[in-house]
C-alpha cells in the first residue's frame, strides 16, 4: 500500500508541474522570437544643423524604429552617420552607404533629372524653416535697394536652396535676378559665411544658420523668405512688416520661395525591405507627434535636443522649429502636391543655373514618388488615418498643401510658372 501511495504522489507531483509549466506566460523577448527576426543593419543620416534633428534624436533616444520594425519581423540594428547637407547625404546614398536621408528640393531636382536610383517619400521634418537674407550689425544697407546701388557682394551655397530664394527675391522685386542687376554672388560654405568674413556685403543661407549668426553677433536680418522684414530693414515700410513684391512671387502667398524638405530612399534598400519603409514612416510620424510644437512638452523636448548643439538661445530655436511644417505648423510628415510643386516649380531655375541637365515635368517627378505612396498610404491607415485629408487639403496662407502622394491620381498638376 504504500508503495501504491508513494507511486501515485509521484504521479501527482508529475501532472502538476507540466499543468504549471503550460501555464508559465510567455516572454515577449523570448530567445526563441529573437531568433525568429531578421537582422538588418539601416544606415540613416542625421543634420545637425536642421530641424529633423530633433526627430532623428527622438527616434534613436527611444528605439522607436527598432521597436516598431519587430512587428513586421525584424530586428533593426542602426548606424547613424551625420552629414552637413542633403547633397552630401546623397552622395553617400549612391555610393551604397547610406539608406534613407532628408533632402531639399535642388537635391530631389537632380534625383528626377539625373534619374538616380532614389525614391523619394515623406518621412522628415518638412521645411519651410526658413532662409534670411543677412547683413552686418549697424550695417548701411537697409533694403535691397542699397544692396542694387552698392553692387554687392553677397554670399551663399551656390545651387542651394538659399541660392533660389536670393534669385527669386530679387527677382519678384526687380524682374531680374541679383547677378543680372550687377550683384557679386560667392559660393561660400555655411560655416564660413556665418563669420561675415570681410568683402561680404550680405549673407543667403537657411535653417539655424541665420539664428547662430544672430547669436553670435555676426549678422542681422535683411529680410525672410516669407517676405518679411527683419530689424535691419530701416527703410520703408520698416522692420516687421511683409513687402508688397512678394506677391509677385510663383510661391504666394507662402513667400518667395516654396521650401521643403523630402526623404530619399535608397532604391535597392526599399525593394528589399518595403516593410522595413513602413516601420520607419510610422516611427517618424509618431515622433512628430510627441515633438508636436503647440504643446509645452514638445516644445521642451525638441529644445533638449538642440541646446548644446546649436548654441543659440532657446527663443531663436524655438523659432525654427515653430516654422517647421511637420512639427510647428502640420503635426503631419505626409507629403502632398503643395510639397511636391517645390520640385517641380522650381525646374526652371534648376535648368536655367545649369544646376540640373534637363527641365522636368509632374510625370517625371510623380514616378519617384510611386512607390513610396503605397508604403505611406499602408503607415497613415496603421496609425489611424490621421489627419483626415480634409485636414491635408486645408487652404492656408502658411503653407502650400494638397493631396498626400497616395491620391496623386487626382493632382492638378498646375504649369510651372517661369520663375
Amino acid at each position: 500500500m504504500r508503495r501504491i501511495f508513494l507511486l501515485t504522489t509521484l504521479l501527482m507531483l508529475t501532472l502538476l508541474t507540466l499543468i504549471l509549466g503550460g501555464c508559465k506566460p510567455k516572454s515577449s523577448n523570448s530567445t526563441s522570437e529573437r531568433k525568429s527576426l531578421k537582422t538588418v543593419t539601416v544606415n540613416l543620416a542625421r543634420h545637425p544643423g536642421v530641424a529633423d534633428v530633433a526627430i532623428a534624436s527622438y527616434l534613436d533616444e527611444h528605439k522607436l524604429f527598432e521597436k516598431i520594425a519587430q512587428k513586421y519581423g525584424y530586428d533593426v540594428k542602426i548606424n547613424r552617420t551625420s552629414f552637413p547637407s542633403g547633397v552630401a547625404a546623397l552622395e553617400a546614398m549612391l555610393s551604397g552607404k547610406l539608406d534613407v536621408t532628408i533632402i531639399g528640393q535642388i537635391p530631389a531636382l537632380n534625383i528626377v533629372s539625373k534619374q538616380l536610383p532614389v525614391y523619394l517619400g515623406s518621412g522628415s521634418a518638412g521645411g519651410r524653416n526658413g532662409h534670411a537674407l543677412m547683413v552686418r550689425p549697424n550695417s548701411d544697407i537697409h533694403s535691397l535697394d542699397d544692396l542694387v546701388k552698392k553692387r554687392a557682394v553677397i554670399a551663399t551655397v551656390i545651387g542651394s536652396t538659399a541660392h533660389q530664394f536670393l534669385d527669386l527675391t530679387f527677382r519678384a522685386a526687380y524682374g531680374k535676378t541679383a547677378q543680372e542687376l550687377g550683384l557679386k554672388v560667392l559660393d561660400m560654405p555655411p560655416g564660413q559665411a556665418i563669420t561675415f568674413p570681410e568683402g561680404i556685403d550680405a549673407v543667403a543661407l537657411w535653417s539655424s544658420f541665420p539664428e547662430q549668426m544672430i547669436a553670435k553677433g555676426t549678422g542681422t536680418i535683411l529680410v525672410t523668405d516669407f517676405g518679411y522684414t527683419g530689424p535691419a530693414w530701416t527703410a520703408p515700410p520698416g522692420p516687421g512688416k511683409r513687402l508688397d513684391f512678394v506677391k509677385k512671387s510663383p510661391f504666394y502667398p507662402e513667400g518667395f520661395t516654396l521650401y521643403r524638405n523630402f526623404t530619399a530612399y535608397r532604391r535597392e534598400f526599399v525593394d528589399k525591405y518595403p516593410d522595413l519603409v513602413v516601420a520607419y514612416l510610422e516611427a517618424v510620424q509618431t515622433a512628430c507627434k510627441a515633438l508636436n510644437q503647440k504643446t509645452p512638452e514638445g516644445k521642451e523636448t525638441a529644445w533638449g535636443y538642440v541646446k548644446d548643439l546649436w548654441k543659440i538661445p532657446k527663443d531663436l530655436a524655438m523659432r525654427i522649429f515653430t516654422d517647421d511644417l511637420s512639427m510647428g505648423i502640420r503635426g503631419w510628415i505626409w507629403v502632398t502636391y503643395g510639397d511636391v510643386k517645390a520640385i517641380t516649380w522650381s525646374s526652371k531655375w534648376a535648368y536655367s543655373n545649369k544646376l540640373i541637365p534637363r527641365e522636368i515635368s509632374w510625370e517625371d517627378v510623380k514616378s519617384y514618388f510611386k512607390t513610396l505612396s503605397s508604403l505611406e498610404e499602408k503607415a497613415y491607415k496603421s496609425l489611424g488615418s490621421e489627419p483626415s485629408i480634409e485636414e491635408m487639403t486645408k487652404s492656408t496662407e502658411t503653407d502650400i498643401r494638397g493631396l498626400p502622394t497616395w491620391k496623386m491620381s487626382e493632382w492638378p498638376d498646375e504649369p510651372v510658372p517661369g520663375n
